[in-house]
């Protein structure tokens, strides 16, 4: 399979507030991940201070939902559960309207869990979820996260499934294409 044959849907949120480095990071590997995908297309919240201008600016497609976001995540009423429905809803539709190539799906959000993947996998084919909580379970293909703790490799273990690939630790860590070039300039002490 080439670049022609795969979209990949990037779902992110980010503010001034909230966010930033989420945005950075997705940004990062969008970038490294460019040459293998017809389109990379972010899916993100309207919400105040967005950060949307560094997406287009970096030549992406961005759609905005109406749904959740991750300061609302911890709030489990009514109101949060209609929203986390129209946001499931919403970017399956934006999913679904490219579904003449096969789609991915990048999720780098604190309020999506499990419960959400599973609802959008009928609209890709893989689905990547970059965490450092280890707070959720999910339903992915490809979990990410680039930290380092001294349980790092049963960090996961009841949180997603033995098929899930794990690339754990610092050696994942997504960083900016300056920061590659600064460290090789480093000397060692």
């Amino acid at each position: 399979m080439g670049k022609l044959d795969k979209n990949l849907f990037i779902r992110v949120d980010a503010g001034t507030k909230i966010g930033t480095g989420h945005i950075m990071r997705c940004l990062t590997l969008a970038d490294s991940l460019k040459k293998r995908f017809y389109k990379i297309i972010f899916i993100s919240n309207q919400m105040p201070e967005n950060l949307s201008s560094l997406i287009k600016n970096r030549g992406y497609e961005i759609h905005y939902i109406f749904g959740h976001t991750q300061t609302e995540s911890q709030i489990r009423n009514q109101k949060y559960k209609k929203s986390i429905q129209n946001d499931i809803k919403q970017s399956a539709e934006i999913i679904n309207s490219y579904r003449n190539i096969e789609n991915w799906l990048i999720i780098d959000h604190y309020g999506i869990d499990q419960k959400w993947e599973k609802r959008i996998r009928d609209s890709v084919k893989k689905i990547i979820v970059i965490d450092d909580l280890a707070n959720r379970k999910h339903d992915c293909d490809v979990l990410i996260d680039q930290n380092y703790y001294s349980n790092m490799k049963r960090r996961y273990e009841k949180l997603v499934s033995r098929k899930c690939l794990q690339l754990l630790g610092p050696k994942f860590a997504l960083l900016r294409p300056e920061f590659k070039e600064a460290r090789k300039k480093t000397r060692k002490k």
